[in-house]
């Protein structure tokens, strides 16, 4: 998928705009720059909405801003220190 990280969540996750789906939960999130894992993908804002017009679901569309959430890797090596 392409997109890019685009800020600080909290101190362990991080906002993306990335265009993923659910089942894409557990991808890693690479920064294309250094070829490094930065992240695991582990959620985010709903994927389809219904249209009631056509009686079917369409994809949803979201600004830039924030699309999925995006565990950080360093939170990852510190658990596994404990």
């Amino acid at each position: 998928s392409s997109g890019s990280i685009t800020s600080d969540f909290d101190e362990i996750n991080l906002k993306s705009n990335l265009d993923a789906f659910g089942g894409n939960s557990g991808s890693p999130v690479m920064d294309l720059k250094t070829n490094k894992v930065v992240g695991i993908l582990i959620g985010g804002n709903d994927d389809f909405e219904e249209d009631s017009e056509k009686s079917c679901q369409k994809f949803t569309r979201y600004d830039n801003r924030f699309g999925d959430r995006v565990l950080r890797t360093s939170v990852i090596k510190e658990y596994r220190k404990q």
